[in-house]
C-alpha cells in the first residue's frame, strides 16, 4: 500500500544457519484491524533481487521514513499521484481511467499470483487470509510475463504459516457452524 512506505525498513544481516547475507524489507501493515492483516508487520526477503532493485527499495524506504518524520508524507504521496496521472495522460491519452499508486499494489499481487501459492501471496500482501488477495486484487491473467517480473521478493515461511493457520481456523469454524461455503 502506498501509505506503508512511511514505516518500512531494509535490514541486511548474516543468516546464522547458512552464513549467507540476507536482505529483508520490513513493512508495518496499514490494515491490522478486524484480523485483516497478518500481524503488525510483514517481512519480504529481497536478498535475491538485483542490486538495482534493492537500492531502489532502500531509497524509497528511507524517503518514506524521512517524509513521515517531517510530517510531509501525504504531500509527497499526493505529488507522486499527480505526476503519475500526468504521465498516464501523456502515454494513454484516450484512456478514461488512469493508473494510481494503488494500481502498483494490484499489479504486484497479480504478478505474485503467477509465481507463488495463494498463502504466499497473502503473506507478501499482508493479508491474514487468501481470499482477500484472490478476490480483491489483480487477476493472475493480468500478470506480466515471468521474464518481465524478474526475481521477486520472497515471503518468509513463518508468515506463510500464519496465513495457513488463519485459513485452517476459518475453515474449521465454518465447518463447525455447518457452513459448507468456505
Amino acid at each position: 500500500r502506498p501509505l506503508e512506505w512511511r514505516a518500512t525498513s531494509v535490514e541486511t544481516f548474516v543468516d546464522a544457519e547458512t552464513g549467507k547475507t540476507r536482505i529483508w524489507l520490513f513493512v508495518m501493515n496499514a490494515k491490522t484491524t478486524n484480523m485483516r492483516g497478518n500481524g503488525l508487520m510483514r517481512t519480504m526477503d529481497i536478498s535475491d533481487m538485483s542490486d538495482e532493485h534493492v537500492s531502489a527499495i532502500s531509497r524509497m524506504s528511507e524517503l518514506g521514513r524521512e517524509w513521515s518524520v517531517k510530517g510531509t508524507y501525504k504531500e509527497h504521496q499526493k505529488a507522486n499521484e499527480n505526476q503519475l496521472r500526468v504521465i498516464c495522460k501523456k502515454i494513454f491519452p484516450r484512456h478514461v481511467r488512469t493508473y494510481c499508486l494503488y494500481s502498483c499494489r494490484h499489479q504486484f499481487i497479480a504478478n505474485m499470483k503467477a509465481i507463488y501459492s495463494p498463502e504466499e501471496v497473502a503473506a507478501l500482501a499482508g493479508q491474514s487470509v487468501t481470499e482477500t488477495a484472490i478476490e480483491n486484487y489483480g487477476r493472475k491473467t493480468s500478470s506480466w510475463p515471468l521474464e518481465a517480473i524478474g526475481t521477486p521478493p520472497a515471503p518468509l515461511p513463518s508468515e506463510v504459516k500464519l496465513v495457513r493457520n488463519s485459513l485452517s481456523y476459518y475453515q474449521d469454524r465454518a465447518a463447525a457452524l455447518g457452513n459448507d461455503k468456505q
